[in-house]
């Protein structure tokens, strides 16, 4: 992972910002490493930005944070792949709000597998959990790379849906879409 990436990371990890401003921001300056070498004047004049959203960028203690989450999902075996990857789901570069990254475990490539999406709920009831795991299995027993956004209730990558990969040419993958704590 480039040292960008720790930059745009903890942009994405800010609460508050969510990924069109990131964008926006990353637009404005070049990248987003230049995001916090800016003054706060300079950053409020990006599109949509303003002072509020200058300021919680540049005093985002995210940055600490996004170092950590590297490491650990190097120790665990976690790509994580920025929108700006070529390997960036190609179904998502043109979504205006789509989330700045993605992590994944396994062997999947997310252009060439048909890939459905499992939506969780932060209370989900059993036959909801059931539900979703039943269907995750059926798609994946067919080949379909079952993509999650690992939602506590529903997506669990040590046990629930996200690790029911049944598909000959990746056991075991799931991946993650990062829905952008800062949305």
């Amino acid at each position: 992972m480039e040292n960008q990436d720790q930059y745009l990371l903890a942009l994405a990890m800010t609460k508050g910002l969510g990924p069109v401003n990131v964008k926006n921001m990353i637009a404005y300056c070049g990248s987003a490493h230049a995001i916090f070498e800016s003054s706060p004047a300079k950053l409020s004049k990006a599109p949509g930005i303003g002072q509020k959203l200058a300021r919680l960028a540049l005093d985002s203690p995210m940055l600490a944070k996004a170092e950590k989450e590297i490491a650990f999902c190097g120790k665990h075996d976690i790509q994580i792949m920025s929108y700006l990857h070529e390997a960036y789901p190609n179904a998502l570069k043109f979504i205006h709000d789509a989330p700045l990254f993605l992590f994944q475990k396994g062997a999947i490539n997310l252009n060439q597998q048909t890939n459905l999406a499992i939506v969780g709920t932060r209370k989900a009831t059993a036959y909801g959990q059931a539900l979703a795991e039943e269907f995750s299995q059926f798609f994946a027993e067919r080949g379909i790379n079952v993509v999650s956004g690992l939602l506590v209730e529903i997506n669990r990558p040590s046990g629930g849906l996200s690790s029911r990969r049944k598909n000959d040419r990746s056991p075991g993958s799931w991946t993650r879409y990062d829905v952008s704590r800062g949305a």
